[in-house]
């Protein structure tokens, strides 16, 4: 009888000591779950990135030409992105100019590419849609060729100051679909044939993005 009592004894102490010790590391589990919710929520969307490529058509002396490119970056709550881009045109354009050797008309080309930094500022950024403001600086280089033979007869460097509005349709998770308008202002060096004026002009675009969330 005595053997009994103490192995029941000591079985209620065990039994004791496990119910115990599985109460406390529920109650630390369970904390530790909502600190990690705590913690999940205030990080949420803290930090994020996306990439994107587009087709832009661009007012280039005095006519629509298509651009392609792309550009990345990384967002900061929601609200501000920096990130590089770069972009350049699809096909040369033509144009009637001066052939600098005895000022006589002829037939040349213009090619010209351009890269560099922005800033986006978010107006609205949720699960369906975005809406942002995009200011882009970018350096190129712009040249001049003859049609007949394909020297180069001018080139210079470019600046660019393009800021532009994007509308964003997310079409899943990850991926949206980018609607954009712009405006290029363009400067260059000491070109005879081409202005600034004729390098700066209205752009729209369509474009692919992928977003990390």
């Amino acid at each position: 009888m005595n053997n009994f009592l103490k192995l029941s004894l000591i079985a209620g102490i065990c039994l004791a000591t496990v119910n115990s010790h599985a109460a406390t590391a529920d109650t630390t589990k369970t904390a530790a779950g909502h600190q990690q919710t705590y913690t999940d929520g205030s990080n949420a969307h803290k930090l994020s990135s996306y990439g994107s490529v587009f087709v832009k058509s661009t007012r280039l002396m005095g006519k629509y030409n298509p651009q392609i490119g792309g550009m990345g970056a990384v967002v900061f709550n929601n609200k501000m992105a920096v990130g590089a881009f770069g972009n350049g045109l699809m096909r040369s354009i033509d144009f009637l100019g001066s052939n600098l050797h005895d000022n006589q008309t002829a037939q040349l080309y213009l090619k010209f590419g351009y890269g560099g930094l922005f800033v986006e500022y978010f107006l609205v950024r949720n699960n369906k849609f975005q809406l942002s403001m995009p200011v882009k600086l970018g350096y190129g280089l712009a040249g001049i060729y003859s049609e007949a033979s394909d020297d180069r007869l001018e080139k210079s460097r470019l600046i660019v100051l393009e800021p532009e509005l994007h509308f964003d349709i997310k079409t899943g998770k990850h991926l949206a679909l980018s609607a954009q308008i712009g405006y290029r202002y363009a400067d260059v060096d000491g070109l005879y044939n081409i202005t600034d004026h004729q390098l700066s002009g209205f752009s729209v675009g369509i474009g692919l993005k992928f977003i990390s969330r």
